[in-house]
């Protein structure tokens, strides 16, 4: 029985390639739920049930849902994930890193539902990243950047490597091609390095005047741009030139999560209904309705496609 309630056009099953920086954790696929380039599917973080979910879009069903306790993670530490607020496919999408704004990052395998790795950066997370010695960058809203090693002996980190303030930090991500890991809060877009266990602001780059409270910031599928949502205006950012242009959306301000994917996928946003949570995913151009999740709070939502602009 499907927990929504569809309301979109035939969709169309396509899949996209690109170079893997990574090594799938523990040489495991997708197992039983269809891998992410040959199924379309949603992930979606719901705060009324404090879960992640995957919604598979040819069977028009949920296929696998995730909590604290599916990952036996200690009664002690369960209470850091009850408001999960980012869900990022990562490692071939075979894998979802987390963040939950109670203050809990995890790097969960789909197969199985096993936490390779938490930890409690606090702070309100609101975003992570994978970079490609394996260490993870988290970026919690209250103003700050936190960075962990994953370590094969022990799922639980209970020290960080480094930890620097960035105002407002709600996005963090990977940009293979120059090296460098992004990441905007407040006003500023901010260019890091990240050597040597150790992360170091580069760049700053303003936004246009006006526009403050950076929100999400995402790569645009197949391309060398990211897409950036704050509390006024929707851009493009263009890592190369430093550049930013206003995208063509259905509406500028308030937008909480953003996704692309290739040729035959919506690129999809959400929008708050009340407070900072929606029941709809909504295409990012015509504001129409993809999919509704009626019982559901949902913050963001992410096509299950690995990102070839990071990895």
């Amino acid at each position: 029985m499907s927990r929504a309630t569809i309301i979109f056009s035939a969709l169309v099953i396509l899949s996209g390639c690109s170079d893997k920086m990574h090594t799938t954790p523990g040489g495991h696929e997708g197992g039983d739920v269809p891998d992410g380039t040959s199924s379309k599917q949603l992930i979606v973080t719901d705060q009324a049930s404090s879960s992640i979910f995957i919604y598979d879009f040819p069977t028009q069903e949920t296929v696998w849902s995730w909590t604290a306790e599916d990952s036996e993670i200690p009664s002690g530490h369960a209470g850091w994930f009850g408001l999960p607020d980012e869900a990022k496919p990562v490692y071939e999408a075979s894998c979802i890193l987390m963040t939950d704004s109670r203050g809990g990052t995890a790097l969960v395998r789909i197969k199985d539902k096993k936490a390779l790795f938490y930890a409690n950066p606090g702070g309100n997370p609101h975003s992570a990243e994978i970079l490609p010695d394996g260490n993870i960058v988290v970026a919690s809203s209250d103003g700050y950047l936190t960075m962990y090693e994953q370590d094969e002996t022990s799922a639980y980190a209970d020290h960080y490597l480094d930890r620097i303030l960035l105002t407002s930090a709600h996005n963090v991500v990977w940009d293979k091609n120059r090296d460098c890991l992004w990441s905007a809060g407040g006003e500023i877009v901010y260019r890091l390095s990240c050597k040597d266990n150790k992360l170091q602001i580069q760049e700053q780059i303003p936004l246009p005047a006006g526009c403050g409270d950076a929100h999400d910031m995402v790569p645009v599928y197949g391309t060398n741009r990211l897409v950036l949502s704050t509390n006024s205006r929707c851009f493009y950012f263009y890592p190369e030139s430093g550049t930013i242009e206003e995208a063509p959306s259905f509406r500028q301000g308030q937008i909480k999560s953003v996704s692309t994917g290739p040729f035959g996928y919506e690129t999809i946003c959400t929008v708050p209904e009340e407070s900072w949570w929606t029941t709809s995913i909504l295409n990012f151009s015509s504001g129409n309705t993809l999919v509704r999740f009626p019982e559901a709070e949902i913050y963001k939502a992410r096509w299950r496609l690995d990102s070839p602009f990071s990895y």
